[in-house]
């Protein structure tokens, strides 16, 4: 699969983010979401700014006979404004939110991430790894993702997706 900065948000045991290199749709992605790790405030959060432009969300999960499910109401288009929640086992949070940000230098539909801790002041816990120049952030005390819920201001419908019991799930923005 040829990289084209995609972020993958999915589960192997922990929350995984992190975002494809550079292709000819984002050719400003790097990456490089290294202001996750920074979690400070309350509730505890850390954001970062993930380069698009992104049109797209999907949400697909394996079930445990392999079978592959493309939930309902997904692929899902995204605009300006446009917001998504990725909840996890012990109630952290990863939100994303598209954003215009071409008069600062990136692009009409960049998506900015938070990862939030859940009620009780439980403060995520996010580690980097890295190979090369490609890095996925792992929010080690985050199970595997139970829900995504999808925000689409105005008339258009909010899909969402109860994912808790699948093996794997991963969520795309594209």
């Amino acid at each position: 699969m040829p990289e084209d900065g995609e972020v993958i948000i999915d589960d192997g045991g922990s929350t995984r983010i992190k975002q494809l290199g550079a292709g000819p749709i984002r050719p400003g992605a790097t990456g490089i979401l290294d202001a996750l790790l920074d979690v400070t405030g309350a509730p505890p959060q850390a954001n970062a700014t993930a380069v698009g432009p992104f049109s797209q969300l999907v949400v697909a999960s394996l079930d445990s006979s392999g079978s592959l499910i493309v939930h309902a109401g997904f692929p899902v288009a995204l605009i300006v404004g446009d917001s998504f929640d990725i909840i996890s086992d012990n109630n952290q949070k990863t939100v994303g939110r598209i954003v215009d940000n071409s008069a600062t230098g990136g692009t009409a539909a960049d998506c900015v991430l938070t990862i939030k801790g859940g009620g009780g002041g439980c403060k995520p816990i996010p580690e980097a790894k890295r190979s090369g120049t490609q890095r996925r952030y792992v929010i080690s005390n985050a199970g595997g993702i139970t829900d995504v819920n999808v925000t689409l201001p105005g008339p258009r419908p909010n899909p969402s997706a109860s994912v808790a019991g699948n093996v794997y799930n991963a969520v795309i923005l594209s």
